[in-house]
């Protein structure tokens, strides 16, 4: 069972087909919107079909590699579902929102997609098919290179990559990626070893969703939260949400401010 068609038409409108340059990147600060500020939920639906309303706050959090790097926001929700606020990250990337959430600073967001003609880099091996942009809740980001199915995401996938430093590449890493699907959402695995300085193995769970061009997927060490996949339309902010439990959905309305900052950006 995919996604409804409703949302993923939604999210087609500026949908990430390509993802711009790496977060170290320094040859100019990074093109997006300030999309700060306070946007009213005007419809928000749980997996379990329990609707909320409230409030998403999003405010710049840290520049990933520096002054020209692209911007990780910090985003809170104040829910009427929620006793206490939930709290994540998200990036801006071609005019949609991707965030995620989760406890503790282990976890992160990552963006895969299919390689296409002009977009396939020297660090990456011949026969890698996905590449993958990661970020951090404490700032840090880095990419990955995949092998496995392009056509739908289910299986394992041979990983490698490594973290960023300076838009440099540090700390390389290899692995193992595993997909699951169940209902709508996927069940991820990331599995592997650092290969310098001591060679220490990592382990953890993760959550993805697949929309058109690209996985959304959110990690964490603790095996919790969630990620979601937000589209600009005007005055409106339309997303989903993938939790264990399955789907959520959510309409905002955006501040007249942002949606005014955001214009020319979905226009291109």
């Amino acid at each position: 069972m995919r996604p409804s068609a409703a949302i993923l038409a939604a999210i087609t409108i500026g949908a990430v087909v390509v993802v711009a340059a790496p977060a170290g990147a320094k040859s100019k600060a990074a093109d997006e919107p300030d999309i700060s500020g306070t946007y009213t939920i005007t419809s928000g639906k749980l997996p379990n079909g329990s609707s909320y309303d409230g409030t998403l706050t999003i405010a710049p959090k840290t520049r990933m590699g520096g002054k020209h790097g692209s911007m990780l926001w910090e985003v809170t929700w104040n829910v009427s579902s929620a006793e206490q606020p939930v709290r994540g990250i998200g990036i801006f990337l071609n005019g949609a929102f991707i965030v995620a959430y989760g406890s503790g600073q282990n976890y992160g967001v990552s963006v895969y997609l299919a390689i296409s003609r002009g977009q396939r880099r020297d660090w990456m091996l011949a026969d890698d098919t996905q590449v993958g942009y990661w970020f951090k809740s404490t700032g840090a980001s880095g990419e990955e290179g995949l092998r496995g199915d392009r056509d739908q995401w289910d299986g394992d996938y041979r990983l490698h990559g490594h973290n960023l430093a300076d838009g440099a590449a540090v700390r390389p890493y290899t692995g193992n990626l595993s997909v699951t699907r169940s209902g709508e959402i996927l069940n991820l695995r990331w599995s592997g070893r650092y290969l310098k300085g001591k060679d220490k193995p990592f382990e953890y769970p993760g959550i993805g969703i697949e929309v058109p061009g690209f996985m959304a997927a959110q990690w964490n060490t603790e095996g919790n939260g969630g990620v979601g996949v937000y589209v600009f339309d005007g005055a409106e902010l339309t997303g989903m949400f993938a939790e264990d439990g399955g789907l959520g959905h959510e309409k905002l309305a955006v501040p007249p401010d942002v949606a005014e900052r955001v214009a020319p950006y979905l226009s291109r």
